[in-house]
């Protein structure tokens, strides 16, 4: 059998179309001799068998594809087998290890959601999909499926998946390595979702046991036999040593190898494999690793299998028969049994029919990383500067996107200007009403500039229609880009593809479904009218003739059409309305509400209530303030921009949007024509204003980062939104953070700094105590230096994060100019005197603005800062309660309003907050005016602008003409203040992390670089050591301090040390400390301490795998003294009760929130079941079993991890489920009374710590991260050895000498 699976692999090289697409339908037995007596005439007595196989194996094939068919591409690309097939070889013949991957990657696919291709989806700044998974991250290939995907996008434009073409590919690299050939069904579709998270939960690991692997494959439909077939795809390839380090080198964590694994081939792998190597590979299947054949089974049988999963076949009676019996025969079954088992794992979890979609390659997101990596940057800033001053452009905008896209397709056809011969889009009814063309306009021509004839107006569309609406309020989304222009534009098509604002809801969704949008995409893309405005002549016949006898839409509200009448008189053709009355410049979900209550403006809007699907979603989103809306519209958005779009070589990219490249050229041959006196004139105009430029330049300057940093501001947008888009309220503080920063020492980023021993920060003084959000400025700051190191100011960050923070809550934009450096001296007194308070008057407010050079508008423009936001009710307790000291309350404040606010704000209540603008306090708007001239201010230093002069007419005029000018007004301030007291040339400096100035700023400035280089390079590779180096971390801190006297190496029998105590033996991660030393060392010599390493690498170890981040101070020293004794008595052990917990962590200093926060850090890792064995054998040493854990989770640890008293080997996770997870499911066992020490369990047992327990599972896991932060940082702060005190190691094992 083997030998015939060779040599058809030979004749497989030249490709022979399936035998079930010949023209000539013909029996199965009459197809399969045909292809027999063709393929191998000189093998007749092995076709003979073959024959007798393949009959067996045909109708199993059709039985079980379900929805998927053999031949299903048959009439739309029936070339389809061939296409992948030439691709594959090209790649094949050059380089054989492919197939592996290829493979691989197939099985990894279909092993998470189903055969859907999701293991292709790349990742988005909002979602980190299987692809970037860590089990994903050796899987290579991608390029061949693109290329694959490309050739059959060519020759079959959306037709063929991407997930049929990597189960066909998968088939194909097998069979071209000498491997069996199987019939694929196909008809899958491609799925939309991937999640990195899924992969790493379902994909078997190389160190699963036989117990984990056949629950892993059952889960997905595969039988035990299916999983010892499927693991003979491991005769092909290699794998990574770190995957079987531990085998090598630590199997039970006390340095051993695994005893299951030959001892022979065990020290021929670790002559390849030494420890920490990262980089080498090894071949699975020694010998003929580029080769499908049935070794694989001998190298198992030999104890031979490179990884435990290899190794766990044998711990099993059927699997352990198989590899026995391939072993024996020579795999005398093995080909047939492999093409059987690979038909059914394709078949796993298949999207067919109208399930899913199918992918093309057309349009991608990051379409211009390489030819114009700046682009939605130019079209974010360039669009902006419009939005700011007239943010009704953004319904314009977007409603130009929509008709684009229902013409031609999402071809910027809409944009092309009409000529003499023919009338364009741009000027048929339906279009006479669009407006911001010249936005498009001045877009391209920033585009052109920095990347001429690279970029189409069709995309420019698209991502315009995206950043318009999030300027006003509504959700982002990622835009794929990569169309082509149109080069027609006809204005009649516009008229009849357009859906009218007078269809009823069977022409809808007819004209909906025309362009391939569902009902339910009809109901969420109305939406969009939740912004803008329409003319009085749309709804004309609606309030005058609705039936041509005089009468009005009884669909509509009665009393909201007499509203409308008073509006729009008979025949009025100038007047407009608003189509989301009261928030029609901001996107949010009134809309739904508006058309629930029968007061949609258009008759396309009430049709939505005359059909069942779009009737449930409006009420959906009526009744449950938009829940889904904003997702739901993003979606909708993305399939919308997809619509008929032109790529590769058609269509054009137009060089000017209102005119296709020839009739570009025509134009500009007539224009050229000029006389040469407006050209003198042209550059007298440029001169002036190159004047203009240079005088606005000053110490900072717009595009400060342009080559130093070019992705500077969208790095910090986009890591901004992640935040923003999940707590809208984020965007108040951050802008007072800023505010807060500028009034005490310039814009210097001294509010960031953190206090120290010897110093209270700003930070720490009365008037910071409620700003929040820090953990932002970190992140956006953390994102920065990842890019570009050491290049943008913290003070930078603060400015650009306020103005992006008001943009994404649908304030205005502002151009942000740059090159701030940061200060390096923060004094908490220092914001108590110059922060203008909330109880301030009117003359000490004027003072302190003026004082930092801002004048009085300034003041009433920056007041209205406190449209989005809350107060803490101890703010305002003396307005209500005790105004003069007298009991009375503030008699400038509305006394109903007041009536209000206390019984919110009861005397002495420190926690309650209110909002600052009732009613609108998430989005930036005018209407703080209106509050404030009722007297509804909330702080003093609000109803204060009423007490002069020019702050009361600002006030009056803001809250009459509905801001008219405070979007504009605010801008400028903002830029204003921005400017107050910068650093910048060589003033002070540019910090690595906002909360410190660098204690190696100067010594050693890129220590803390090379330490987070070093630790994201290596710690994916064996991601378990970051629960063991914060574990270090910890046991280092408890015992004389955070001075790494854990580190230190025995000398002497007569002074043991801290590493060779009980509870660190086992510990481990010290080599992967000493390597970290020994790089910083090559950079700087006995500079950086093994104390602030073991800190640093605690901190981004668990960062590198998903966890918190927290600021980590530098500047320990390390101590000469370490003795096992002092371990053993102030280490808290997994035994411990509460008493003996409080005690320990209050001996550090620590209290009760710390106590359950850190021990929260076992939502990672594992443990020995030494640590917890007498909680199941003999706890109170009568051999019974701890009452306080929950029978059902001891019987499974019993029954399934430690099943003696004294296994001393076996580990168990601490999180089961999620153990590689920093998570909040911790706390969840704990309250199932699953927690796996004593010391967990222990947190139950005291009010205190479980009431803080349930709080942590009330809240959300970003809390979570915060909270945990915070202990962290106290922890590494514990006894630390600061200036002259200890010394600087040369090695971390040993003192110096």
């Amino acid at each position: 059998m083997t030998v015939f699976v060779k040599t058809l692999s030979k004749a497989s090289l030249e490709y022979k179309r399936p035998a079930y697409w010949s023209s000539k339908p013909s029996q199965p037995k009459e197809q399969l001799q045909n292809f027999c007596l063709k393929t191998m005439a000189t093998q007749k007595l092995f076709c003979a068998i073959f024959l007798q196989l393949a009959l067996a194996f045909f109708p199993v094939s059709l039985a079980n594809a379900g929805g998927l068919q053999l031949g299903f591409y048959r009439e739309q690309c029936p070339d389809l087998d061939l296409i992948v097939h030439q691709t594959v070889y090209r790649y094949i013949s050059r380089d054989r290890t492919l197939a592996a991957p290829l493979l691989r990657m197939h099985f990894h696919d279909c092993f998470i959601r189903g055969c859907d291709a999701s293991v292709l989806i790349s990742s988005t700044q909002k979602n980190q999909a299987e692809k970037d998974a860590i089990p994903n991250k050796t899987l290579r290939g991608f390029n061949v499926i693109d290329a694959v995907k490309s050739a059959l996008e060519k020759k079959c434009p959306g037709v063929v998946s991407c997930s049929d073409v990597l189960a066909l590919v998968a088939r194909d690299s097998v069979l071209m390595v000498g491997g069996p050939h199987w019939d694929v069904p196909t008809g899958r579709r491609d799925g939309r979702m991937s999640i990195a998270n899924e992969a790493l939960f379902n994909l078997p690991p190389p160190f699963a046991n036989i117990t984990v692997l056949k629950q892993q494959f059952a889960a997905v439909g595969l039988s035990v036999k299916d999983l010892a077939v499927l693991s003979g795809g491991h005769t092909i390839g290699i794998g990574h040593c770190t995957t079987i380090s531990d085998r090598l080198y630590n199997f039970t964590g006390k340095g051993d190898t695994d005893p299951s694994l030959d001892p022979t081939y065990a020290a021929q792998l670790k002559k390849k494999c030494k420890p920490g190597n990262i980089n080498t590979v090894v071949a699975m299947d020694p010998g003929s690793f580029k080769s499908f054949d049935e070794d694989y089974y001998t190298v198992v049988a030999k104890r031979r299998g490179l990884f435990q999963s290899d190794a766990a076949l044998l711990d099993d009676a059927e699997t352990r028969d198989y590899v026995t019996y391939q072993s024996r025969t020579h795999g005398s079954t093995f080909a047939q049994d492999f093409a059987e088992s690979m038909v059914k794992m394709g078949n796993i979890g298949v999207l067919t029919g109208v399930q899913g979609e199918i992918r093309k390659r057309g349009l991608q997101l990051g379409f211009y990383q390489r030819t114009c990596p700046d682009a939605e940057l130019i079209v974010h800033q360039a669009l902006s500067r419009y939005i700011s001053r007239d943010r009704t452009l953004a319904a314009s905008l977007l409603r130009m996107h929509f008709h684009d896209c229902f013409i031609r397709g999402c071809d910027a056809s809409v944009l092309i200007s009409s000529t003499g011969k023919n009338q364009t889009e741009k000027d048929a009814i339906p279009n006479k009403t669009l407006r911001g063309f010249n936005v498009i306009d001045a877009v391209k021509s920033a585009l052109e500039k920095k990347c001429p004839g690279v970029v189409s107006c069709s995309d420019v569309l698209a991502l315009v229609a995206r950043d318009s609406v999030l300027m006003v309020g509504g959700p982002h989304w990622d835009v794929p880009t990569g169309r082509r222009d149109g080069r027609v534009s006809i204005a009649n098509e516009a008229l009849f593809n357009l859906p009218p604002p007078f269809a009823n809801i069977t022409v809808l969704k007819q004209q909906f479904a025309a362009v391939g949008l569902s009902v339910k995409d009809l109901a969420v893309l109305s939406g969009g009218h939740t912004i803008g405005i329409g003319h009085c002549t749309t709804i004309s016949d609606r309030l005058y003739n609705f039936t041509g006898k005089g009468d009005t839409d009884p669909a509509l509200d009665p009393r909201y059409a007499a509203q409308l009448k008073k509006k729009c008189k008979p025949g009025n053709s100038n007047t407009v309305t608003e189509m989301d009355p009261g928030s029609f410049k901001s996107f949010d979900e009134d809309y739904y509400t508006v058309v629930a209550k029968r007061r949609g403006l258009f008759q396309s809007d009430a049709a939505l209530l005359d059909d069942a699907e779009t009737r449930d979603y409006v009420k959906l989103q009526s009744r449950t303030q938009g829940s889904t809306f904003a997702q739901d519209f993003a979606e909708s958005m993305v399939k919308m921009g997809n619509i008929g779009v032109l790529t590769g070589e058609q269509g054009e990219i137009r060089k000017r949007c209102a005119f296709p490249n020839e009739q570009l050229q025509n134009f500009c041959s007539q224009i050229m024509a000029i006389p040469k006196i407006l050209a003198v004139l042209f550059l007298y105009l440029a001169l002036a204003f190159l004047l203009v430029e240079l005088t606005n330049a000053g110490g900072l300057q717009l595009g400060f980062y342009q080559k130093t940093c070019p992705d500077a501001e969208l790095i910090v947008h986009e890591t901004l939104y992640r935040y923003i888009s999940r707590d809208r309220t984020l965007a108040a503080p951050l802008l007072r953070m800023h505010f807060h920063d500028c009034f005490v020492r310039g814009c210097d980023a001294s509010v960031l700094i953190s206090s120290t021993g010897r110093n209270q920060t700003e930070k720490d003084a009365i008037p910071n105590k409620t700003l929040r959000g820090f953990n932002v400025i970190d992140a956006v700051k953390s994102a920065l230096e990842k890019k570009c190191p050491g290049v943008v100011s913290c003070s930078d960050v603060l400015a650009l994060v306020a103005r992006d923070s008001v943009l994404m809550v649908g304030g205005p934009h502002w151009d942000v100019p740059t090159g701030r450096r940061d200060g390096r001296v923060s004094i908490a007194n220092e914001a108590l005197f110059n922060l203008p308070p909330p109880f301030a008057n009117i003359t000490a407010l004027k003072q302190q603005f003026a004082a930092v050079g801002l004048s009085v508008k300034d003041l009433a423009v920056l007041s209205g800062g406190h449209t989005i936001g809350i107060g803490h009710c101890t703010t305002i307790s003396d307005r209500l309660y005790n105004f003069t000291g007298k009991g009375d309350t503030d008699p400038s404040l509305d006394p109903r309003y007041a009536a209000q606010l206390k019984k919110k704000c009861k005397p002495g209540n420190s926690n309650t907050v209110a909002e600052m603008d009732p009613g609108s306090f998430k989005s930036f708007d005018e209407d703080y005016y209106t509050v404030v001239a009722k007297r509804r201010g909330l702080f003093q230093s609000d109803a204060a602008l009423l007490d002069d002069a020019e702050t009361r007419d600002y006030v009056k005029l803001q809250s009459r003409t509905q801001g008219s000018t405070f979007a504009q007004d605010f801008a400028e301030s903002m830029v204003k203040m921005g400017n107050i007291g910068v650093l910048t040339g060589e003033q002070g400096e540019i910090r690595k992390r906002c909360a410190f100035m660098g204690f190696y700023s100067s010594s050693c400035p890129n220590a803390e670089r090379i330490v987070q280089d070093y630790v994201n390079r290596h710690i994916h590779n064996a991601p378990s050591l970051a629960a063991a180096i914060i574990r270090m971390h910890f046991h280092d801190c408890f015992v004389r301090g955070c001075d790494a006297s854990v580190l230190l190496n025995t000398t002497s029998s007569s002074n043991q040390t801290e590493k060779v105590a009980a509870p660190n033996l086992t510990l481990r991660g010290f080599d992967f400390i000493e390597k970290v030393k020994s790089l910083l060392e090559a950079a700087c010599p006995a500079v950086v301490s093994c104390a602030d390493i073991v800190a640093l690498v605690a901190r981004d170890a668990v960062v590198a795998t998903g966890g918190p981040f927290w600021r980590v101070p530098t500047g320990r020293r390390d101590g000469t003294i370490s003795r096992s004794s002092e371990a053993l008595n102030n280490i808290p052990p997994p035994t411990s009760n509460f008493t003996t917990l409080q005690r320990l962590f209050a001996n550090q200093g620590l209290d009760l929130k710390d106590l359950v926060l850190l021990s929260g850090a076992h939502t990672i890792g594992i443990s020995h079941c030494s640590s917890f064995s007498n909680r199941l054998y003999n706890f109170t040493g009568v051999g019974d079993q701890d009452p306080a854990l929950d029978s059902e989770y001891a019987a499974n640890l019993k029954a399934r991890k430690c099943r003696s008293l004294n296994d001393n080997t076996t580990i168990a996770e601490m999180d089961p489920g999620s153990f590689r997870t920093f998570d909040l499911s911790y706390y969840s066992l704990l309250l199932k009374r699953r927690g796996l020490f004593q010391s967990d369990s222990a947190l139950t047992t005291n009010s205190a710590t479980l009431s803080f327990v349930k709080q942590l599972l009330q809240g959300s896991l970003q809390n979570f991260f915060a909270e945990f932060a915070n202990s962290m940082e106290k922890m590494g702060r514990i006894n630390v050895k600061t200036g002259t005190t200890g010394e600087i190691r040369k090695h971390c094992a040993v003192v110096n000498s």
